[in-house]
């Protein structure tokens, strides 16, 4: 989970960079130091203080902009994203409840399935 995923993630995360236009090594080049930063803040911090990004501030619009997005893209990509917005609240989050319950409310769960498709982004 903790190597191969993230992993799989970061390819993700480029891939969807490079479906915008940037090339492949500023992708990599743009992703690496956010990654990296966030282990380090793993390490020394530990996880709560680490958690960035929309969902750690609460911000559910933007989770919700995320996935409309993202269903521009194979269905594994949305469903991972609303897969992992899930798991970071039930291992990260104060209030674990709450967040579950308002990503539910701001249709994280039940997003409608975009259309499939094989290969790279």
């Amino acid at each position: 989970m903790a190597a191969g995923h993230v992993l799989a993630v970061e390819e993700a995360a480029t891939q969807l960079l490079v479906s915008l236009g940037m090339r492949r090594s500023e992708a990599v080049r743009a992703l690496l130091p956010l990654t990296r930063q966030v282990l380090d803040n793993f390490e020394g911090l530990g996880p709560r203080a680490a958690w960035t990004g929309p969902l750690s501030r609460g911000d559910f619009k933007v989770v919700q902009v995320h996935l409309e997005a993202l269903q521009e893209l194979p269905q594994e990509f949305g469903n991972v994203y609303a897969a992992l917005s899930r798991l970071s609240a039930r291992v990260l989050a104060q209030d674990t409840a709450g967040i579950l319950a308002k990503l539910e409310k701001s249709s994280v769960e039940e997003k409608p399935k975009a259309k499939a498709t094989g290969g790279n982004a």
